[in-house]
């Protein structure tokens, strides 16, 4: 409840209002949150339709940097799974973080049993938690706490000796979001296909390994 308490309370122009918790009638739980009409960041830069010039990337990445200071210096401490589908476009064409807080408390809850673990619904998939291709987002130092934390018991103090390193770990999301809006690709030689990401998701795993082994 502290954790839900926090992110209600956190009211920012470039945050997506969090609406409370509910539960369906197969006992799911889900967190709701403020529609945007326009869907998120990674419906826009993906749709050849749509003409994005300069105006449009600053605009972004201003409201994304923007969004992610004000949770950085608020008692949430971090987003924690940003990604161009955690970014929602309103219908003033304002981006608006999602999904910011969750992330900890839902690998905790998922490993207390209190959850059931992530289950893949499909590869083309757009929540962030379940899209195969998050890992992209993830920096290899995170990768590295993530599986050591699944590995350990829970700690209360975990979330604070980690927070600054989560910050980080933002900064490094938002690289990768940055670079899709400016070019509208992955920086990665495969195209956005998720099948097509698949060699480019084993090379991040594969050089998180090495990376650790140093």
């Amino acid at each position: 409840m502290q954790t839900l308490n926090s992110i209600k309370q956190a009211v920012h122009d470039n945050l997506n209002p969090f609406l409370g918790m509910a539960f369906n009638e197969k006992e799911e739980m889900l967190l709701l949150w403020k529609f945007c009409s326009r869907g998120t960041v990674q419906d826009i830069i993906y749709n050849d339709e749509v003409a994005l010039d300069a105006q449009f990337h600053a605009a972004f990445v201003r409201d994304i940097t923007l969004g992610l200071e004000y949770l950085h210096l608020s008692p949430i401490g971090y987003h924690g799974s940003l990604s161009p589908w955690s970014c929602l476009i309103d219908r003033n064409w304002m981006v608006k973080l999602t999904d910011y807080g969750i992330a900890n408390p839902l690998e905790r809850w998922t490993k207390q049993g209190s959850i059931g673990g992530e289950t893949l619904k499909g590869e083309e998939d757009k929540s962030g938690a379940l899209q195969a291709t998050s890992v992209l987002y993830c920096s290899p130092e995170m990768l590295k706490t993530r599986d050591q934390n699944r590995r350990r018991g829970t700690q209360e103090n975990w979330l604070k000796q980690n927070q600054n390193r989560k910050q980080l770990s933002d900064i490094y999301s938002f690289g990768v979001v940055m670079y899709e809006i400016l070019f509208r690709s992955l920086p990665y030689p495969e195209g956005t296909d998720a099948i097509e990401l698949r060699p480019s998701i084993r090379r991040v795993r594969l050089n998180t390994e090495q990376y650790l082994k140093v």
